[in-house]
């Protein structure tokens, strides 16, 4: 028997009825604001206990601001029903006696793929090529068959640490006349494309047979050509393993390959009210999606990570509320993280081409990446250095570094604010609570003084978690930027909204 969900006020979603397909490669689609992403998360909740409060994160700040109060997403297994409601601080299963009933799904693993850094950011770290080893044939195999070619026989992987997906991917190149030994490219050197596809071949390997497995963006920084192998190759990786594959698209290299025996519609009747159609034909499908590019965004801003994303919305609407004396409309602005700075500003370049005519396109980075972008080396960041500058900005601090400068030279400050924000007037913590400061560089020890001043800080409050307070302290340090260098922030970021 088929799962079926139905979702209730949650988000933009007043309705929404959906049974999950069975086994095989499914696309689902629709105009922006119908609800893929949204689904895709109740989806991912079969198998993953924190799928809701990872997706839909709500405001520690104002309960009128990013609530989801009153939405409910109710899932029919084999005639058992259990329904969650979120309740002010969590999702709760109704009736309590159904909540193992997702269970009785039938699933083994579900496994959700994100469109995010992940996808395509290669592993910071620095090592030598010793314990190398062939890379799994299955990995070998479908990256030669996705991309055409012979190049990935020759693909080997390295463990950087314990545990599963914890290595990372090498090529042997060609001997040298004359050379001692091999050498390799590390996949810092792998197209964003070539990285995508094996990171992803990687997990379906370690998926266990009969699973779900949900894909955000299938064809994220992938050549059309390479869209239409990948979608060849998860056809037989889903029969050989019995999988069930939901990937959600809006490439039409990707919606005309499908076929109409496997698409899915969602179309919002513009009430709130979603419905799905299934076997539509594509063109129906193509139609739709053009109709909805009317409500694509007005600016999308690739900044490095999601630490950068907070700080930018945050100064967003700052920004645009100087700009436009407060009015509305003012432009609708998409803040997407994606990686290192290289990785940034080669999936900017990429994706240019294939956002909506409507929609401008900037790189906001790190303050640390303008001198190293000033001395790049790598030929294709230096032309997209060169030939896009007017697209490129840089926030004034590196956020980990600024956050880490900002708790220790402003505690009493940040005292006082989260005192307010959480209306808590006997909180106390001092700046010997927060350890010692490290140096600006490098940012890794500067990340980790951030992550347990915000544990500690989390055990200090009811229901405390380090990743809210974390986002709340980047709120806090966006705020103290734009107070105290309006300036140089307006300078930087009124290019990107005027």
């Amino acid at each position: 028997m088929p799962v079926k969900i139905s979702i209730k006020n949650l988000k933009h979603i007043d309705t929404l009825d959906f049974i999950v397909p069975e086994r095989g490669v499914w696309l689902l689609t629709g105009p922006n604001g119908t609800g893929k992403t949204s689904l895709l998360a109740c989806m991912r909740r079969i198998g993953e206990r924190n799928a809701f409060p990872m997706h839909f994160k709500v405001s520690t700040q104002s309960s009128s601001l990013d609530s989801v109060a009153g939405a409910s997403v109710e899932y029919d297994i084999n005639g058992v029903k259990v329904k969650y409601k979120y309740s002010g601080t969590r999702w709760t299963p109704l009736p309590r006696a159904n909540a193992n009933a997702l269970k009785g799904a039938g699933y083994p693993g579900v496994l959700y793929i994100a469109a995010d850094a992940r996808r395509i950011e290669p592993r910071p770290e620095d090592f030598k090529p010793r314990g190398v080893r062939a890379a799994h044939a299955s990995i070998i195999a479908g990256a030669n068959s996705i991309f055409d070619t012979q190049r990935f026989s020759h693909l080997k992987t390295i463990n950087l640490s314990r545990g599963v997906g914890n290595d990372a991917f090498l090529l042997e190149l060609p001997a040298r006349p004359g050379q001692t030994g091999k050498s390799y490219a590390s996949e810092k050197n792998f197209s964003l494309g070539e990285l995508c596809i094996i990171k992803l071949l990687r997990m379906l390997k370690d998926c266990p047979a009969g699973s779900l497995v949900l894909i955000d963006e299938l064809e994220l920084a992938l050549h059309p050509m390479a869209q239409v192998a990948l979608l060849r190759h998860l056809d037989d990786v889903a029969e050989s393993k019995q999988l069930t594959i939901v990937v959600s698209t809006h490439s039409a290299t990707l919606i005309k390959q499908a076929g109409k025996q496997r698409l899915l519609l969602l179309e919002n009747d513009g009430k709130g009210n979603i419905t799905c159609l299934d076997k539509c034909f594509p063109s129906m499908v193509l139609g739709a999606l053009a109709y909805g590019e009317e409500n694509a965004a007005d600016r999308i801003i690739y900044v490095e990570d999601d630490a950068a994303k907070v700080i930018v919305d945050h100064l967003v609407g700052k920004v645009c509320h100087a700009l436009y004396k407060g009015l509305t409309p003012h432009p609708s602005v998409q803040s997407v993280p994606v990686g290192g700075f290289v990785n940034v500003l080669r999936f900017f370049k990429h994706q240019k081409a294939l956002v909506p005519a409507i929609t401008r396109c900037f790189v906001l980075l790190d303050a640390d990446a303008e001198p190293s972008l000033a001395n790049a080396v790598q030929p294709d960041v230096i032309a997209i250095r060169d030939t896009e500058r007017a697209s490129i900005s840089y926030l004034t601090v590196t956020p980990e570094v600024g956050l880490a400068q900002y708790l220790d030279q402003n505690t009493t400050e940040v005292r006082n604010a989260l005192r307010a924000h959480y209306n808590l007037p006997g909180l106390q913590f001092v700046k010997a609570d927060l350890g010692v400061l490290p140096p600006a560089l490098p940012r890794k020890p500067n990340k980790k003084y951030v992550w347990e001043a915000c544990e500690k800080l989390a055990k200090r409050l009811p229901n405390g978690d380090a990743s809210k307070v974390e986002e709340v302290l980047l709120k806090l340090l966006a705020n103290h930027l734009y107070a105290t260098d309006r300036a140089t922030i307006m300078r930087r970021m009124s290019p990107l909204l005027s």
